[in-house]
């Protein structure tokens, strides 16, 4: 008889579980009335994403222009004036060390740096995010400070331009710093993602 009380309860429990699971998901749903756009078309959709800056942007009048005819009034283009030297550096950059190990930087133009490590075997990379900041410019070299918000990793480092789609990034490193791809000559090439 104890047996049986076992199962029914510990089936009870089971029944709890899976209902508390489908409410939570029910729940983090929530499934609202869908807006129908006239035409019938889908509704206005919020997209969220990180920043890009274009090397060439076009001008607010050419964006307003870019609308399609009859269509919503476009979002208003908000230009900040970033330099020449900074727009040069704005974007997504990558490296490949000889052990298959990849590592991405990316420079927004809001000031904030993402780094990303993914060794060969993981599913997904490593990722930092810092502030970074022009320190010096002199023609295709340039001095960049990143820190974190709690200043423990404040680096100032001389990149080297190689045309518009390569840096060489000559140091200083900082000792055992595992965000950064360094070949046998001590430096760290990146190539513009495209």
């Amino acid at each position: 008889m104890g047996m049986i009380i076992a199962i029914v309860a510990g089936g009870v429990v089971l029944v709890l579980v899976v209902l508390v699971a489908l409410g939570a998901g029910l729940f983090l749903w929530r499934s609202g009335p869908v807006a129908v756009a006239p035409g019938g078309g889908p509704g206005p959709v919020a997209v969220f994403e990180e920043v890009r800056a274009e090397v060439d942007p076009l001008p607010p009048v050419a964006a307003e222009a870019a609308a399609p005819p009859g269509g919503p009034a476009p979002m208003p283009v908000v230009e900040k004036a970033v330099s020449p030297e900074t727009k040069r550096l704005l974007g997504e950059w990558e490296s490949t060390q000889p052990d298959g190990t990849k590592a991405t930087m990316f420079f927004g133009v809001d000031g904030r740096l993402r780094l990303m490590k993914q060794p060969p075997g993981n599913d997904a990379p490593d990722s930092m995010m810092l502030r970074w900041e022009l320190v010096e410019t002199k023609g295709d070299r340039i001095k960049v400070r990143y820190t974190s918000e709690n200043k423990v990793y404040d680096v100032q480092q001389e990149f080297v331009f190689q045309g518009n789609d390569r840096l060489v990034i000559h140091g200083p490193f900082r000792e055992n710093d595992r965000w950064v791809v360094k070949g046998p000559d001590g430096t760290a090439t990146y190539q513009r993602k495209k």
